[in-house]
């Protein structure tokens, strides 16, 4: 089957990309014909190309046209719909409230896929999807990249925190929530000394890790107990009891309820169970591994294919859907470009910060060792 994965960027390693990321490699490896589209292209997209897996930034250059559209953001998934109009697509809502995830209203989407509840809740309630359009597809783990680390030490030894947007303000905070427990702090994100692009290795030397979303997801998968945790909240710890509820929330935004502080996670590291970190580690390994994810998307993909063949759209439908968008576009240019202009702000500090951190981590090295350390 050929698959055209489009995306919004393929330059640096969001959740998004590394969803698409994962998604080429698996579906070529199960013998299919992913090729991926996004106008904006850089290291991740040469990772993709030096696997084989064709990546373009400009639709002219596919000359067979794929089977079925996946679409992620809503701009680049219109694109490709008008690209190719006898291709069925399916999209993906990938957050609750981000404007590029807008649905788009299109006859030939012919499922909207919702990572988890809360992304449901929006194409349902807030969108007006109608539910039988609606599906919860939630991501998958590389269990051949995320091996299932040794046994936990009975009390954690070593943590990690493994955040893009994390800050020093939540280093500070569980340096001093670990440290009274004899914990070692290793830290890696965009505003901590630079991202890290190798979180296997990471986790597999780490009995405890403050994550959320994918990275938790990884994080579990690999053996590591997890607290569910963001820049500024604290979730639960992950164990036998709440895993599913909080699968459901994909250890997201939704499971980010308390303030973080050092009580707030002082009360978490107490529930610190290896044993039941290692029963976690079953579940999502037995559930959730990226080839059963892969699986399901092409009996959905082999379902849309049977239904748009059986009933094609009119051209004058899916040209009034396509103008809807732009419309909703066109009316929302000034809070776009707005928005845009402060995450090229945003970009820019934190190419500031980053550089900052690398100097005074390398100062700190050269002088005294901390007890809690950032990754290199």
């Amino acid at each position: 089957m050929r698959i055209l994965l489009a995306n919004v960027q393929l330059s640096g390693r969001s959740g998004t990309e590394l969803y698409v990321f994962d998604l080429a490699i698996e579906f070529t490896r199960l013998g299919h014909l992913p090729t991926v589209y996004s106008p904006h292209l850089g290291p991740l997209a040469a990772e993709l190309r030096e696997r084989a897996v064709p990546v373009v930034d400009d639709l002219r250059h596919i000359a067979e046209r794929p089977d079925v559209i996946h679409g992620n953001h809503n701009l680049p998934t219109l694109t490709a719909l008008l690209a190719f109009p006898e291709t069925p697509a399916v999209h993906v809502c990938h957050d609750c409230s981000a404007w590029h995830d807008r649905p788009v209203r299109h006859p030939r989407i012919l499922r909207h896929l919702a990572v988890d509840a809360a992304c449901r809740e929006r194409l349902l309630q807030m969108e007006g999807v109608p539910e039988q359009q609606i599906e919860i597809h939630q991501n998958g783990v590389d269990l051949k990249s995320f091996v299932r680390r040794d046994a936990l030490p009975p009390a954690p030894r070593s943590a990690l925190l493994l955040s893009n947007y994390a800050d020093d303000r939540t280093l500070r905070v569980l340096r001093h929530a670990l440290e009274p427990q004899g914990v070692r702090l290793t830290a890696a994100g965009r505003k901590l000394g630079g991202a890290s692009s190798t979180p296997a290795r990471l986790f597999g030397c780490h009995d405890l890790v403050f994550a959320k979303g994918r990275t938790a997801w990884e994080a579990m998968a690999s053996g590591a107990a997890v607290v569910v945790c963001d820049h500024a909240s604290v979730g639960e710890l992950v164990r036998r009891d709440n895993v599913d509820r909080l699968r459901l929330w994909n250890f997201g935004r939704r499971t980010l309820q308390t303030p973080l502080s050092v009580a707030a996670v002082q009360r978490q590291l107490a529930l610190y169970d290896a044993a039941d970190a290692g029963a976690v580690c079953d579940a999502i390994r037995r559930c959730s591994s990226l080839e059963t994810a892969a699986l399901r998307l092409l009996e959905l993909y082999e379902v849309i294919l049977e239904e748009h063949a059986s009933a094609p759209s009119s051209s004058y439908v899916e040209s009034m859907a396509a103008a809807e968008t732009l419309a909703w576009f066109a009316k929302h240019q000034r809070e776009l470009a707005t928005e845009l202009a402060q995450r090229r702000t945003l970009a820019g500090t934190l190419a500031r910060w980053t550089r900052s951190a690398h100097r005074k981590w390398n100062l700190r090295r050269l002088t005294s060792p901390p007890s809690s350390h950032r990754a290199a």
